[in-house]
């Protein structure tokens, strides 16, 4: 196979079948690992092939992601510590060894998935016997696929290639939505919509949320409706059970990968539509739609963008249309958690586990007064706070402060 060809139709593989694996063809393709370069040519490295289910589930025990069950075969790969290891020489080497594995397999109908993520060292040194002296570096997941995914979108060379200078700019890794612009927070999610199998739901809402969908949005929505930002379909695909809707999204990366959860979900397709178009600037007539939604989205971006996206919404409606708008509410008891992880312990980075939630870029829950700002278009009909656990409603001004979840129905002021 040509190497231009091989780089350029190399996939990560999430899914594999049973096919069992040649061990000759293992052996071989790691064999050309090792004609990577390697640290002063010291070829410090070890490689140990794992097809013991036992061993796997082991070593998923000791913190590595699940996939490493999946697979026919895993290579847990190893360098010598003491090479240089404060330069990440030794890791540099590996990885050297790891892009070569990844192209042999590649060459020989292999699909490969290289594992960064892969747990405590100790437990995995302990797991296969390994000197202390050698520390694991990844593993490389192996077999056939079953699914090969399609080419992601690159990025421009010229935003990533400098001629002796740094290209571009710095690329924000705040929770904070207003550290970002609206462009960088959707090619963040073009790229984390990649991280995994298409159709798995990144976010873990309450299941309490679903129910809150179903019984207090769903029934609201009468005629047509646009759902804006599925994202990961998590409650898109909640109302498409029930309604037809349009979905807007900014990306083709990020449609089918929302395509794919619609799908797992056995939603049929005249269920939904996607539609194309900048985060602020819908490619919908004026006065076309009868309800927009807008579920647990609007904290991802600045202030800025949520103001132009509010306004886009009352031009898009017809009149009288419905606004209905889920958030998370910051003067809440259930978010002052968060904010001690925000403030206190400084995890103001995008990994928003602590949110309930990964790999969504900046996130950030907003106030009621910052809300009815957005409103200047619409007349408030509805308002509603909503605690998940345990699951309660209210419609009291004096209670609502302190529910998480905040529910607005809103009405296009007719001009």
């Amino acid at each position: 196979m040509e190497l231009k060809k091989a780089i350029k139709e190399r996939r990560s593989i999430r899914s594999w079948h049973e096919k069992k694996v040649d061990m000759s063809i293992i052996k071989k393709i790691i064999e050309y690992g090792t004609w990577a370069p390697s640290a002063c040519n010291r070829q410090l490295w070890r490689f140990v092939i794992i097809t013991d289910n036992k061993i796997k589930k082991q070593l998923q025990d000791a913190g590595a992601q699940g996939w490493i069950t999946k697979a026919p075969v895993t290579i847990a790969v190893f360098y010598h510590k003491d090479i240089n290891s404060k330069n990440h020489a030794n890791i540099q080497s590996a990885s050297a060894a790891i892009e070569n594995i990844l192209l042999l397999a590649h060459e020989h109908s292999l699909g490969s998935l290289w594992m960064a993520d892969i747990g405590d060292f100790n437990q995995i040194k302990k797991i296969v016997k390994a000197p202390k002296n050698f520390t694991p570096v990844a593993y490389i997941l192996l077999g056939y696929p079953k699914h090969i995914p399609t080419a992601p979108k690159r990025q421009n060379p010229k935003d990533i290639i400098g001629h002796n200078t740094f290209p571009g700019t710095d690329i924000s890794s705040s929770t904070y939505p207003e550290k970002w612009t609206t462009e960088n927070i959707i090619q963040f999610q073009e790229k984390t919509c990649r991280a995994t199998t298409a159709g798995h739901k990144y976010f873990k809402y309450p299941k309490k949320v679903t129910e809150l969908i179903e019984q207090e949005i769903i029934p609201k929505i009468n005629g047509t409706n646009l759902d804006l930002f599925a994202y990961d379909g998590h409650t898109s695909s909640i109302i498409a059970k029930k309604r037809k809707i349009e979905l807007h999204e900014c990306s083709n990366e990020v449609i089918n990968f929302t395509k794919a959860v619609m799908k797992k979900e056995n939603i049929p397709e005249k269920n939904y539509k996607f539609i194309l178009g900048k985060a602020e600037k819908i490619p919908k007539k004026n006065n076309s739609t009868d309800n927009i939604t807008i579920i647990l989205k609007l904290e991802r971006f600045p202030d800025k963008s949520k103001k132009k996206i509010i306004d886009e919404c009352s031009r898009i409606l017809k009149p009288k249309g419905k606004l209905i708008i889920l958030y998370r509410n910051r003067t809440s008891l259930g978010w002052l958690n968060k904010e001690y992880r925000l403030k206190v312990q400084k995890r103001n980075k995008i990994d928003t586990h602590y949110l309930g939630m990964w790999s969504i870029g900046p996130y950030y829950a907003t106030t009621e007064k910052k809300m009815n700002k957005l409103m200047t278009h619409f007349n408030i009909i509805e308002k509603k706070g909503f605690l998940t656990i345990p699951f309660i409603k209210t419609a009291l001004d004096k209670t609502r402060i302190f529910c998480e979840y905040q529910l607005i129905i809103a009405e296009k002021k007719h001009n």
